[in-house]
């Protein structure tokens, strides 16, 4: 999905974030007590009925089979995948941490990260059934495993 128009950074979006913004470069990844910044990738997608949602993934493999699956929902109607980067920073005058997500805009078809076909079968090598979270090790290692069997 492209960035055309206003709509695709409304402040409508149904996630829990308190701004997103589009830049030009990616803050730097950071881990202080007043301020996180984690790199990775964000999936914005227009849902019906809700506008504009974005969801934050560390690794591209998942974050590209959620979308591809979520697009195949008719309540879908598009989305794209960016370079991103999720700030959490403490505000004291508010007493409550505020949420930014950084969105790095690049190509128009899929967003700045750009699918591959590497990305699905990627993120299957990954999945573990015990762990909610995707694996870049078991990936890796699941890679290594077919390279060796293939030789």
């Amino acid at each position: 999905m492209a960035l055309n128009g206003t709509g695709w950074f409304d402040s409508n979006s149904t996630t829990q974030y308190d701004r997103i913004k589009k830049v030009n470069a990616l803050p730097r990844q950071t881990t202080r007590d007043e301020r996180v910044v984690r790199r990775g990738y964000a999936v914005g997608m227009t849902i019906q009925g809700l506008g504009q949602t974005w969801f934050f993934f560390h690794h591209r493999p998942p974050a590209v089979a959620f979308g591809r699956a979520a697009r195949m929902s008719i309540t879908a109607t598009g989305w794209g995948v960016y370079n991103a980067a999720n700030e959490v920073r403490y505000n004291p005058e508010k007493a409550r941490d505020i949420h930014t997500l950084y969105i790095q805009p690049g190509t128009e078809w899929g967003g700045s990260a750009q699918p591959s076909d590497d990305d699905l079968p990627e993120w299957v090598a990954g999945c573990n059934p015990a762990l909610s979270l995707w694996d870049p090790d078991l990936a890796a290692s699941t890679r290594r495993s077919r390279r060796l069997v293939g030789s």
